[in-house]
């Protein structure tokens, strides 16, 4: 029995699935037409400046093939996805930790108040972040180098777009895991390379970032200016915190200037793929005989489709049977 299956391309179809539910609530995924323009200006740009040095161009003119425009695209379009899945918290009861500098100014207490409760209750956050949410590969660093996020504290809808509350001119400045929520200040906007964020943080809840801690004295010290020149040329240095150094607690970004974090979780899907087709093939093929009788017909040669990775469903096209894959236990169940 022959088994066809290729999970990485069927886990880009879901992702897709995501894609367009995204972009019909009014995020702004590109569509390929616009993606495919851009992309063939940058390729012969390239060409042009690598012929001009005498430079070999085989990888960029082969870019330019239809099939290929094609699949960057779509690839594209998944570290978008997983770029702006990173800047969305995830729907999770947290507890609330404050700064002892932390003091709500007056006339937001009400917009706080309702922030609060979100956050303790695990509802969805989206409408309180960055009015730039909605851009997919918008450049976060704050998020990316310091890990911080910010919230508006607005209480009614955004009139140019209803998924976000009204912006407020003062917004929260926080640090967030999974389990807790540490605001540390409501101060206007611009704060986004203030270190003073993270030192605030640091004195109050030291033991947040004792696992970035680095030991040892670098070679060199950048200031804050060669930091911020550094991180956008998408160049990741450590953060210097009342005098101790400290990894990025974002992370750092990769180099599409997007979140690094992003790239690595998107990464660890692909190779969760890759495992659950190789495992599920195996299973197959060792146990065909066993499964037929289970059945109680022979099967066809297989072809795979991934339906769903959480939980794992898969269907076989050929023999019209949905397959729950169970990774952990190495089991299968069929059903008709």
């Amino acid at each position: 029995m022959n088994i066809n299956a290729d999970f990485r391309e069927d886990f880009i179809n879901l992702v897709f699935k995501e894609i367009n539910k995204l972009k019909k609530l009014g995020f702004h995924f590109s569509e390929f037409l616009v993606w495919k323009k851009n992309q063939v200006d940058k390729l012969l740009k390239r060409i042009d400046l690598l012929k001009a040095k005498g430079e070999d161009y085989s990888y960029e003119k082969d870019s330019l093939d239809a099939k290929k425009l094609l699949r960057d695209y779509r690839r594209d379009m998944v570290h978008w996805y997983f770029n702006l899945r990173q800047r969305i918290p995830t729907q999770t009861p947290r507890r609330i930790l404050r700064c002892s500098q932390f003091s709500c100014p007056k006339g937001l207490e009400a917009g706080l108040s309702v922030l609060e409760k979100k956050i303790i209750t695990g509802e969805n956050l989206l409408p309180h972040l960055s009015r730039r949410i909605v851009d997919p590969v918008f450049s976060d660093y704050m998020f990316y180098d310091f890990g911080l996020v910010h919230f508006h504290l607005g209480t009614k809808s955004n009139v140019k777009n209803p998924l976000l509350i009204e912006g407020t001119k003062e917004i929260v400045y926080a640090f967030m895991n999974e389990d807790s929520c540490y605001f540390i200040k409501i101060d206007d906007h611009g704060k986004w390379d203030d270190i003073a964020l993270l030192e605030c943080l640091k004195k109050d809840f030291p033991a947040v970032l004792e696992p970035l801690k680095i030991t040892g004295e670098p070679l060199w010290k950048p200031t804050k200016e060669e930091r911020k020149k550094m991180l956008h040329l998408q160049i990741n240095s450590y953060v210097e915190i009342d005098g101790e150094n400290y990894l990025a607690p974002g992370m750092g970004v990769n180099a599409a200037g997007t979140s690094g974090l992003a790239v690595m979780e998107m990464n660890r899907f692909f190779h969760q793929c890759v495992r659950i087709q190789n495992s599920a093939i195996t299973m197959l093929e060792k146990n065909q005989e066993k499964i037929e009788d289970g059945l109680g017909f022979k099967l066809n040669d297989m072809d795979l489709e991934l339906m769903d990775i959480n939980p794992i469903i898969i269907y076989d096209k050929n023999n019209m049977l949905f397959i729950d894959f169970d990774l952990s236990k190495g089991s299968m169940q069929f059903r008709t």
